[in-house]
């Protein structure tokens, strides 16, 4: 299957999407496969629990999400400084560098709770890439994990991108209690396609009983890996 981004003008050019895979956090590019260093080994095994000298790392799943999907990023240094209306509504000021209007806002009373204890104006950051998926693909969209500026919050979103032929812009709101610089080629939103189906929820009315036949019997068999030898399916994002 095929994503397409398309650039509403040069500017965003500079700064194109990329898979996000090549935006792993530092912390998890530098974090070993084991606690210490320590080799899985009879020594180290701990008889109750013999993954336990295992990282993060080792989880596929964890990964997975890590590395699944595409990453949009800013396309312009942008300057927030937050400020406290009269009413006590969280608010801001900003400036950006280059020709292209790249941060909005909404009123609180768009959506009117309390975030944090809080009201908040809502920042809308404005992106200049249109995403085009085959027909039946949407696009969720969420803040990248652990990766970017950490003195705001976005919104997720689902967007059908196989029929909307527009730009989708980002609103949230803002943390920090100090003025803050968002860097041109800083992560701006994670992008994960996929295919819309229809689904119905069942509750199964019997306990689930492993079938002998069933590869998830290998978890008893073999320390380590046995998710990723027996279960995974390898996913592919360029």
């Amino acid at each position: 299957m095929k994503i397409e981004f398309i650039p509403l003008n040069d500017q965003a050019r500079a700064t194109p999407p990329e898979p996000i895979k090549k935006h792993l956090p530092n912390w998890y590019k530098e974090m070993g496969n084991t606690i210490n260093g320590l080799k899985l080994n009879a020594s180290t095994l701990n008889l109750d629990n013999t993954d336990s000298v295992l990282t993060v790392k080792r989880c596929v799943p964890f990964s997975d999400v890590l590395m699944s999907g595409y990453l949009l990023r800013f396309h312009t240094d942008i300057l927030v400084d937050p400020v406290e209306a009269p009413d006590g509504t969280r608010a801001f000021a900003w400036r950006y560098k280059g020709g292209t209007q790249s941060v909005g806002m909404h009123s609180h009373g768009q959506m009117p709770i309390a975030i944090g204890g809080k009201k908040h104006e809502y920042i809308k950051f404005n992106n200049p890439w249109v995403i085009r998926t085959p027909a039946g693909y949407s696009c969720l969209l969420m803040q990248p994990f652990d990766i970017g500026n950490k003195n705001y919050t976005l919104l997720p979103a689902i967007v059908d991108t196989d029929t909307y032929d527009n730009a989708i812009n980002f609103p949230g709101y803002v943390t920090a209690d100090a003025d803050f610089k968002i860097n041109c080629g800083d992560p701006l939103m994670w992008v994960f396609p996929f295919k819309r189906d229809e689904w119905k929820m069942e509750i199964s009315k019997s306990n689930f009983k492993h079938d002998k036949s069933n590869a998830l019997l290998k978890m008893s068999q073999v320390f380590e890996n046995a998710y990723r030898n027996f279960f995974h399916a390898k996913k592919r994002y360029d």
